[in-house]
């Protein structure tokens, strides 16, 4: 009797132990995640604010350094490296601090982050050499919410450095069409003075010249119109040309006599 008594005291000790090793493993569980919780709550904290210092950048290689600086605070790899992926233009690559990249890298302590827009590939910033590699899986998790904002970032880059492009080509074709507007009117003006001089003074003394006298003033008068002619031709031709729609025969001209015909 005092034997089973004595067993059933143990029993009721060991298992108060267990109990309590139990419940101490639980809030050590229960601990450690409210830390890592923590952890990762004060790295989006600094994620969100240093991310949001993109939104005003306009060039690529500006988003790429805020970037890198991100990544290094909260990774502190040994290098990271961002390649680029774009169609229209070659691809190059950047280096935190100018280190370059380790090819041979620990894949234990390495990672990368992917940056897609509109599902195609627009860049990928390579990281090595991680200070806490036990924190991998958190750090792609981060790394995750910083491509999804970069993402955007980049993509709008681009598309300022396009509408750039296309506002610089615009204005240096308003610039080409003001000068080519201005050697056009200098070259019509001496055709038309001819043909107000000569019509000029016709009207005002038509009856007072010989036949021979108004024939020279009407070749005269031809000569300036087949002149005016020629450029509202050339006119049409260049329009054509710009338009793409005019067809290209080569032949061979004797230039001396269209610079003289020009002069």
């Amino acid at each position: 009797m005092y034997k089973r008594q004595g067993l059933s005291v143990c029993e009721k000790y060991l298992s108060a132990i267990v109990s309590e090793f139990r419940a101490d493993q639980a809030h050590k569980t229960i601990s450690d995640k409210i830390a890592e919780m923590a952890r990762e709550r004060a790295d989006y904290l600094v994620i969100v604010n240093q991310l949001g210092l993109l939104v005003d950048l306009k060039q690529e290689v500006q988003i790429v350094r805020e970037v890198f600086s991100l990544l290094n605070i909260l990774f502190a790899p040994e290098s990271i490296c961002y390649r680029q992926y774009r169609k229209d233009i070659e691809n190059q690559r950047f280096y935190f601090n100018d280190r370059v990249f380790d090819a041979e890298k620990d894949e234990s302590r390495s990672f990368s982050l992917e940056i897609f827009y509109q599902g195609e590939l627009t860049g990928i910033f390579e990281l090595a050499g991680v200070k806490f590699p036990e924190y991998i899986e958190s750090y792609k998790r981060l790394g995750r919410i910083i491509s999804q904002i970069c993402s955007l970032a980049i993509a709008n880059a681009r598309k300022y450095e396009i509408m750039e492009e296309q506002k610089e080509q615009l204005a240096l074709s308003n610039r080409s069409k003001d000068k080519f507007f201005s050697i056009l009117a200098h070259d019509l003006r001496s055709p038309f003075n001819a043909l107000l001089g000569l019509t000029e003074i016709l009207s005002e003394n038509l009856e007072s010249y010989t036949t021979e006298e108004l024939q020279i003033f009407i070749k005269s008068l031809n000569k300036s119109t087949i002149n005016l002619n020629r450029l509202l031709e050339n006119l049409l031709e260049w329009s054509k040309i710009n338009r793409g729609i005019m067809e290209f025969h080569q032949e061979k001209l004797p230039l001396k006599t269209i610079i003289h015909h020009a002069i």
